[in-house]
C-alpha cells in the first residue's frame, strides 16, 4: 500500500511541476495559442509533436521511465490537472488578450498546453502497451484513448485557425466585410446583400399584480381572446379589444402600424355582480409611446407585457468571387454554411422590431471541428464497445 501511494506520489508531483511550469511562463509571456502558426504550418506542429513524442517513446521503451508514464500512477494525476484547469475555466473570468494573463485566459496558456501536452503523452505511452498485447477487451481502451488524443491535438492546433467575426448587414447594400472583436475588418470571399427581414412575435402577457406585488393572473392575450372574462382575487376583467400594434390617441389606442407601435388592450372591469364598473386600456411601451398601466381602486396594478421575439429570420442575396448569385434564408436555429464559414443570425435593430433594416449576423469558422467530431465519435464508439465487450459471462448452472 505504501509502494502505491508513492508512486501516486511521485505522479502528482511530475504533474504538479508541469502545471507550475506552464503558470510561470503564463505570468510574464504572451498566451501561447496567440503565437502558435495558421494552417498548414500548426497542422505541421502538430505532426512534428507526434514524431518526437513517438522517437522519444521508442528510445526510453525499455526504460522504467517509460513504464511509469503509461501507467494509472501518473495518468490520474495528469487528468486532475487538466480538470482543475477547466474547472479555473468556469470559475476565473477569461479574457481573450494577447498580453500575459495569470489564469484569466487559460485555454489559449502555457498551461493548458502543457497539461494537455503531458497528457498526451501518457495516452499515446498507455496505448502502446496496450496494443502490444492487443485482443477484442482492449478495443474499448484504445478507442477512448485515441479519440481523447484526437480531441487534445484539434483543440490545442484550432485555436489559431478559429475566427468569429460580426457582419452588420444593410437593406439594398452589398456587404464583403465583417469585424472582429478588437473592430478590425476582415474582406471577406463573398458578399450579402439584405433583402428582407422578418420578425415574430410571441403573443403578449396581461400581467395582474397585487399591491405587495404577488402575480394574481398572468394570461397570454391574442385577438382570440376578445370576449373573454379573467378572474383576479374576488374581482374580474371581461376583454373588449386587443391591438396587436397600436398607437396612443388621448386615453384609447387605435391601430398603427410603426416601428414605434404598441401592443393595447381595452377591456370592462366588472364588479362582484358581473356589472360593467368602466372601459379602460392598457399599452405596452416603446420608444415613442410610454407603457400603459391601470391601478385599481385597491391597489392591484394590471398590465399589458410588451411582446417577445419568438423568431427572426433574414432573406439576404449571396455574391460569391466565381459568379454565382443566389438567395437565402438565415434564421437563429438554422444558420447557413458558405465557404467554410457558419452564419448563424444573431441580432437587429430592436428600436425598430420588425421594421428592422439592419440584421447583425455571427460568422464562425472552424477548419478543426470535423477532427473534434471525429475524436468524440471514437469516444463515444468507445463507449459502446464496451458495453458489447464486457458482458458478464453466464455460468454454468444456467
Amino acid at each position: 500500500m505504501g509502494a502505491l501511494t508513492g508512486k501516486y506520489k511521485k505522479g502528482f508531483i511530475i504533474a504538479m511541476a508541469v502545471l507550475i511550469t506552464g503558470l510561470l511562463l503564463d505570468a510574464f509571456l504572451p498566451p501561447l495559442a496567440r503565437i502558435l502558426p495558421v494552417f498548414p504550418s500548426n497542422l505541421m506542429l502538430v505532426l512534428l509533436l507526434l514524431l518526437v513524442i513517438i522517437l522519444a517513446g521508442v528510445f526510453i521503451r525499455r526504460h522504467r521511465i517509460y513504464h511509469f508514464l503509461s501507467s494509472g500512477y501518473v495518468a490520474v494525476p495528469a487528468i486532475s490537472v487538466f480538470t482543475l484547469l477547466i474547472i479555473f475555466m468556469g470559475v476565473i473570468p477569461q479574457q481573450n488578450t494577447e498580453h500575459a494573463a495569470f489564469l484569466n485566459n487559460i485555454k489559449a496558456s502555457w498551461s493548458f498546453y502543457f497539461a494537455g501536452i503531458f497528457l498526451l503523452v501518457i495516452l499515446l505511452y498507455s496505448l502502446a502497451r496496450r496494443m502490444k498485447k492487443f485482443n477484442r477487451r482492449n478495443v474499448s481502451f484504445v478507442l477512448n484513448h485515441f479519440g481523447i488524443a484526437v480531441i487534445l491535438l484539434a483543440g490545442g492546433a484550432g485555436q489559431t485557425d478559429h475566427k468569429q467575426y460580426s457582419m452588420t448587414l444593410k437593406q439594398g447594400e452589398p456587404v464583403w466585410y465583417a469585424f472582429d472583436e478588437k473592430g478590425i475588418m476582415h474582406e471577406l470571399d463573398f458578399a450579402l446583400e439584405m433583402q428582407t427581414f422578418n420578425l415574430e412575435y410571441h403573443n403578449p402577457l396581461l400581467k395582474i399584480t397585487s399591491p405587495e406585488g404577488k402575480t394574481l393572473s398572468l394570461v397570454e392575450i391574442s385577438k382570440t381572446s376578445e370576449g373573454k372574462k379573467i378572474v383576479y382575487k374576488q374581482s374580474s376583467l371581461l376583454i373588449e379589444k386587443f391591438i396587436p400594434e397600436a398607437s396612443k390617441l388621448g386615453d384609447k389606442y387605435v391601430e398603427f402600424h410603426s416601428m414605434a407601435s404598441v401592443a393595447a388592450l381595452c377591456f370592462h372591469l366588472l364588479k362582484d355582480n358581473d356589472t360593467v364598473r368602466k372601459s379602460v386600456w392598457v399599452g405596452s411601451g416603446s420608444h415613442m409611446f410610454p407603457e400603459k398601466t391601470i391601478q385599481t381602486e385597491g391597489g392591484i396594478i394590471i398590465r399589458l407585457n410588451p411582446p417577445m421575439p419568438k423568431q427572426y429570420t433574414t432573406i439576404a442575396r449571396l455574391y460569391k468571387k466565381d459568379g454565382i448569385a443566389k438567395n437565402l434564408s438565415l434564421s437563429v436555429n438554422d444558420p447557413a454554411e458558405i465557404n467554410g464559414w457558419k452564419l448563424y443570425q444573431q441580432s437587429y435593430d430592436e428600436s425598430k422590431g420588425k421594421y428592422s433594416d439592419i440584421s447583425i449576423l455571427s460568422l464562425v469558422k472552424d477548419p478543426w471541428l470535423p477532427a473534434m467530431y471525429f475524436g468524440i465519435f471514437m469516444l463515444l464508439a468507445g463507449v459502446l464497445t464496451l458495453f458489447i465487450t464486457d458482458k458478464p459471462k453466464k455460468s454454468q448452472h444456467e
